[in-house]
């Protein structure tokens, strides 16, 4: 999904996202960027359930004349092998005030639910990715030394795929 379409489909889809091991995500390579080459986007919606009237329909405005939901994007990258990374976060009442205030590589990624079976958030860039993509390479493969050349060519070409 582009990111539109991803940021409309977390607003239909919040109840469920909001509950359980399911995130939408944006995944890049970003090797020009010093503080990370690795980047996660995870797109969220918020929505106050005080304001849902008895047939789930939304209200447009709460008490004080203010929206009661909040499209929300989170930002956690870093470089693999390192304990370093970045972590930012961006939000708005409207998906237009979102996308304004998000980075511009993350306007061209291919967006996707993931179900994962273990969380992503707050783990180095090679074990956020293995999280996100169990098909990559081994991480913790003691018999063999972690190749970090195979990982990092797999993880590259895994989002230049997925991304084109």
């Amino acid at each position: 999904m582009n990111l539109r379409d991803a940021l409309k489909y977390t607003k239909e889809n919040y109840k469920t996202l909001d509950t359980g091991d399911t995130y939408v995500l944006g995944v890049a390579y970003t090797p020009t960027d010093d503080e990370a080459t690795f980047q996660i986007i995870k797109l969220s919606y918020d929505y106050d359930s005080f304001y849902e009237d008895l047939e789930d329909e939304f209200d447009e405005t709460d008490e004080d004349g203010g929206s009661p939901h909040w499209f929300a994007a989170s930002l956690e990258g870093g470089h693999l092998l390192s304990s370093e990374g970045i972590e930012d976060s961006f939000g708005s009442e409207t998906i237009d005030g979102l996308m304004a205030d998000m980075p511009d590589f993350s306007k061209d990624l291919n967006y996707q639910a993931y179900t994962l079976k273990e969380s992503y958030l707050g783990r180095t860039a090679e074990y956020a990715l293995k999280a996100i993509f169990p098909e990559l390479p081994s991480i913790d493969d003691h018999q063999n030394d972690f190749n970090l050349s195979a990982f990092k060519a797999a993880a590259i070409k895994l989002l230049s795929t997925l991304n084109a």
